[in-house]
């Protein structure tokens, strides 16, 4: 028989991901204090904004509009860009498309 470490490594090489680190990750990720968890969550946020302000042209847009400093917390950075609602979606829709696809 297989051991779980050997199914998720088989499944990844399968399908080309990373099974096996992304379980040992939330294997790690659920021994978490309250503590961690926010610095974990703080640090995941401020990978999504930059991945955003990198490859998405609306938010690079308004990234830089908006004048925002990287350096402080994700969490109030969030407060200082405009909410996102359908119609601006939808009206411009081409530019919340990520350059990376």
């Amino acid at each position: 028989m297989f051991s779980t470490k050997q199914l998720l490594y088989l499944y990844g090489k399968v399908n080309r991901r990373n099974l096996l680190d992304e379980y040992l990750n939330l294997f790690k990720t659920s021994q978490y204090d309250l503590t961690q968890i926010n610095e974990y969550q703080q640090e995941c946020l401020k990978s999504i904004i930059k991945y955003a302000a990198d490859k998405v042209p609306y938010f690079r847009k308004i990234f830089k509009e908006c004048s925002l400093n990287n350096n402080e917390p994700p969490s109030e950075f969030l407060t200082k860009i405009p909410i996102l609602t359908k119609d601006i979606i939808q009206s411009d829709f081409d530019n919340f498309l990520s350059n990376a696809y």
